[in-house]
């Protein structure tokens, strides 16, 4: 039953990219933004008896959350899924998916949270304008900028810290576009 399995499998997820603590992260991020509001999608196709729509919902899901070590979610989603395949959905599964998300997402969000430090800008030996450029390109091209060139590119930026500290929260978000608008400022 996926009620006995943990919510998140740190040392799982985190093999499943490589040992790369910082992309865990942003997938983790990037998991909550897509699925937050995902059972509400998933309760109206029901509702309207689209199965097919409910199910690649969850399949997804369940893709997603095997691959980031997300097991209790991975283990209802693949029972939802197999259950949805028939056309069907029952009410208390569907429930139990619901709270496992939640909680999931909540987890998510805690460890998050706990896991915040400030960033402190270094000295560089990167010009100004080829900080810009190299960050520039590196953020068009929607290439992964690991933490310490991120700090290294952003601090040869010259900026406010506070508008440094945002830049990076963008960058972190993978919201590129805000990022690049904010250099361009």
């Amino acid at each position: 039953m996926s009620a006995d399995k943990p919510l998140f499998n740190h040392d799982f997820g985190l093999s499943q990219l490589g040992g790369n603590q910082a992309l865990l992260d942003k997938m983790l991020g990037k998991f909550v933004d897509e699925f937050k509001g995902s059972i509400d999608l998933i309760r109206n196709a029901v509702a309207e008896q689209r199965f097919s729509d409910a199910k690649i919902k969850v399949h997804t899901t369940k893709g997603i959350s095997g691959n980031l070590g997300l097991q209790a979610l991975y283990a209802c989603a693949t029972e939802l899924d197999a259950e949805l395949r028939n056309q069907n959905c029952p009410e208390p599964l569907l429930k139990v998916y619901e709270d496992i998300l939640t909680a999931t997402i909540n987890h998510i969000h805690s460890e998050a949270n706990s896991a915040e430090v400030p960033v402190e800008m270094v000295d560089t030996n990167i010009s100004e304008s080829d900080g810009k450029k190299a960050l520039l390109t590196k953020l068009e091209r929607n290439e992964f900028i690991d933490d310490d060139a991120l700090i290294e590119l952003v601090s040869a930026l010259r900026i406010e810290d506070d508008k440094a500290q945002l830049l990076i929260k963008y960058i972190e978000e993978l919201n590129y576009p805000d990022a690049i608008a904010l250099i361009n400022t």
